[in-house]
């Protein structure tokens, strides 16, 4: 079996987190805020589901069903990016990380559009493949635009960045096939919540509430 990565590169919190159902609202093209409640803080995730439709459901339908709920970011690298999204993080034993996450069978295909991968972008990671990817992702922690066309963005950070740097600075076991490091300290992901973005009547911001059962 082979690792799922980004590439090129040159215990368990237990805390209840009710995830509404907002099938309805994704339809609301990027109104979706995904909230990682992370062991370091908040990271707030808007998907881009008219760049990436099919690799955006598959984020929001995994997030609404706690896949990720107990996971850990299990891949990092300074400066570069962060992976998680890995189910096989919860069995205590970092040689089977990376190598875990198809829960819906079929992989989820290669969405190619004008999101680049600058800091802050959230990418599908994959394998060898193209349409491989499954439920690992990555965040962008700087500017790579080798990794255009190769992997597909579907969201951005729009909050949290400070934690994912920190989350990035993490040292660790380097992972000698794809580079970066399993890190020592474990930064889990402890649940995911969904938000709806409501534009705001005065100056166009926008503010988030979230979506009612």
């Amino acid at each position: 079996m082979r690792r799922t990565f980004a590439w090129p590169l040159p215990l368990l919190f237990l805390v209840a987190c009710g995830v509404p159902e907002v099938a309805d609202s994704f339809e609301k093209g990027g109104n979706t805020l995904v909230v990682l409640d992370t062991s370091l803080g908040e990271i707030v995730i808007r998907l881009l589901p008219d760049q990436a439709p099919k690799n955006a459901e598959n984020f929001l339908r995994l997030c609404e069903s706690g896949y990720y709920d107990q996971t850990y970011f299990h891949r990092v690298a300074p400066g570069y990016l962060i992976q998680g999204g890995d189910p096989n993080t919860r069995d205590g034993d970092p040689e089977t990380d990376g190598y875990g996450g198809r829960p819906f069978g079929e992989p989820i295909p290669l969405e190619v559009g004008e999101p680049c991968h600058l800091r802050g972008m959230v990418s599908m990671a994959r394998g060898n493949a193209p349409a491989s990817a499954g439920s690992q992702f990555f965040i962008m922690l700087g500017d790579d635009p080798s990794l255009d066309g190769e992997y597909t963005v579907f969201g951005e950070v729009v909050e949290g960045l400070d934690v994912v740097d920190l989350i990035g600075d993490m040292p660790g076991r380097p992972y000698p096939d794809v580079g970066g490091f399993n890190p020592d300290d474990r930064q889990y992901i402890l649940c995911c919540r969904i938000l709806e973005r409501i534009p705001s009547s005065d100056d166009g911001d926008v503010a988030a509430a979230d979506v009612p059962d």
